[in-house]
This record gives structure tokens, C-alpha cells and sequence, in this order.
């Protein structure tokens, strides 16, 4: 079976890469604060990086990783809940 070169993925500048973490991770709550703050970019210009695919992959990727570590916090606040001994409010006698 011949093997069948993949294409290289396509390189994504630094500050495109943080300010998507920083949107991601809730640090900032638009694009314009994250590419300004975060990326040290203008916002048009992170807007249009939005254009290619390297980068809308990448924010798919950052906005899972930022899902996934949400959902090992939730879980830790729910065990937590559920070990204390005080009555749950949700278990109302009927």
C-alpha cells in the first residue's frame, strides 16, 4: 500500500493563536478584546484570518480543549456537592 503524503498543516501566527485562546477560554468576551488585548492585532485582521481553514480548525480545536477542562471542573463541584451532608434541596418529601 503506498503511503500517501498528508498536507502540511498550515502555520498560524502567534498572536492569531492567543487571541483565539483567549476568546476560548472566556479571557476575553469578543473579538475585538481579544485580538487587541491578546493578540496585539487589529480586529479586521483576526476577523480575517477566520478565512482560512488552518485557523477555523485551530478554534475548534481551542473551544473542545476549553470544553473539556470545563467539564473536569464541573465535575469536581458536582462531587463535591454531592459529598456534603447537608439535605439536598432537590430531595423534597412528598
Amino acid at each position: 500500500m503506498p503511503n500517501i503524503p498528508q498536507p502540511k498543516r498550515q502555520r498560524i501566527p502567534k498572536a492569531i493563536r492567543e487571541a483565539i485562546d483567549a476568546l476560548a477560554s472566556g479571557r476575553a468576551q469578543n473579538k475585538k478584546t481579544a485580538a487587541e488585548k491578546f493578540g496585539h492585532i487589529s480586529r479586521e485582521y483576526f476577523s480575517r484570518s477566520f478565512q482560512k481553514p488552518a485557523v477555523v480548525q485551530y478554534a475548534k480545536e481551542a473551544a473542545a480543549r476549553a470544553v473539556a477542562m470545563g467539564a473536569m471542573r464541573a465535575a469536581a463541584v458536582l462531587n463535591e456537592l454531592a459529598k456534603r451532608t447537608s439535605p439536598s434541596p432537590f430531595n423534597i418529601a412528598v
